[in-house]
């Protein structure tokens, strides 16, 4: 009897320690979040992934395409996506050098620093953001 006990509190924490640091409304949706912090010394514009553009709220009816250094912006995905994220910094289209995979319900956090490998729109070599910062 004891080791049933014990058993069924292993398996509740076991459950509840799966769902931890994740918000009831996300579990419940299985939506999945693509949260992108800019860490760069660069502005970063027109922020796109999964066909989606990402925007600053600045006010309750206002919102910009950019993210200022420091700053972060997020985005949710009924469905699970998989792709680069695009975006623009000093008047460059770039995406990231590596494919990015977003899973229902997971929320995942991408930060954009100097050393951030992309892929400036026309050209096959990765760069930094730094050497695309510097152009």
């Amino acid at each position: 009897m004891m080791k049933r006990i014990i058993g069924l509190v292993l398996l509740c924490f076991l459950i509840v320690g799966c769902n931890f640091g994740m918000k009831k409304e996300e579990i419940l949706k299985g939506e999945g979040e693509l949260v992108v912090y800019n860490q760069s010394s660069g502005r970063i514009d027109d922020i796109i992934y999964g066909g989606k553009e990402f925007n600053v709220r600045i006010s309750e009816n206002t919102s910009a395409p950019w993210v200022n250094p420091g700053e972060k912006v997020s985005e949710k995905f009924p469905n699970e996506e998989t792709g680069y994220i695009f975006f623009e910094i000093h008047d460059y289209k770039v995406r990231t050098n590596e494919i990015i995979t977003v899973s229902k319900g997971e929320r995942k956090v991408v930060a954009i620093t100097d050393n951030t490998l992309v892929v400036v729109s026309g050209e096959s070599i990765p760069v930094t953001v730094l050497e695309v910062i510097k152009r």
